[in-house]
């Protein structure tokens, strides 16, 4: 293949608010920390570490409820 992968984010529009961290040095609250030319986003990593911890914790409580 000769084609190049395209670089591309995600819409700003889905980054929730509530994974972002308001404090964070990197995106400064914003929650990206990059803009592509389609006007697409890179996540920031605060966003992606909460989208985590939430994912973690809902798969601890669904294999708790799954152990009784």
């Amino acid at each position: 293949m000769t084609e190049e992968k395209k670089l591309s984010g995600v819409p700003l529009e889905s980054i929730p608010a509530v994974l972002i961290d308001p404090k964070c040095q990197k995106c400064f609250g914003r929650g990206w920390t990059g803009m592509f030319a389609d006007g697409s986003v890179r996540p920031c990593t605060c966003a992606l570490k909460e989208l985590r911890r939430r994912h973690a914790l809902a798969i601890a409580e669904a294999t708790k409820e799954m152990k009784k």
